[in-house]
């Protein structure tokens, strides 16, 4: 587990199955995942099942981020693409409806970048965003993400091309 102000970092668990399904197959948190078949319940608990192995050979991890008062799930928090040789991950991150505008996503990605330059030595994330996802870009911008690129109408959106931004944060190391 990995402990912060007001949330707790931790593995999902079989109990989680039912909000991660919701949270997955929900249509707007598909439009900016750039996932646009369904996510089975089969599939989710294959992964936890898998979720104890090693993030480098699996090169992926995700945390389930929960209040630390009434451990309530609020979000999670996903490394991927995890790159042992080049020390680097995508990262990703979703806030349940409910909980948005209170700080918990700056509190998720600001804990997962401190663990991933102290338990996985990373030098860097990096992250895909839609242009038209004004919110995750102020987000990771904050966060001390920079854009570094930009695949112009790279995504379709409700029939509209829209910009790919990507952004990185070096870590050190």
């Amino acid at each position: 587990m990995i402990d912060g102000m007001k949330l707790r970092l931790r593995a999902p668990e079989f109990d989680d199955i039912p909000v991660i399904y919701l949270w997955e197959n929900d249509p707007e948190v598909q439009i900016f995942s750039l996932v646009r078949t369904p996510v089975s319940i089969y599939a989710i608990e294959q992964y936890i099942l898998s979720s104890d192995q090693d993030p480098f050979v699996a090169k992926q991890v995700r945390f389930m981020a929960e209040t630390r008062e009434n451990p309530v799930p609020v979000g999670h928090i996903d490394l991927f693409d995890i790159d042992a040789r080049h020390r680097r991950a995508g990262v990703g991150i979703l806030t349940d409806k409910a909980h948005r505008s209170t700080g918990y996503a700056t509190e998720m990605l600001g804990l997962i970048t401190h663990w991933c330059r102290q338990e996985l030595e990373l030098h860097q994330l990096w992250c895909k965003i839609s242009a038209s996802n004004a919110r995750s870009i102020k987000l990771f911008s904050r966060a001390g993400f920079v854009e570094t690129g930009r695949k112009r109408e790279w995504l379709r959106e409700e029939g509209n091309w829209v910009d790919e931004v990507f952004m990185q944060k070096l870590l050190g190391g």
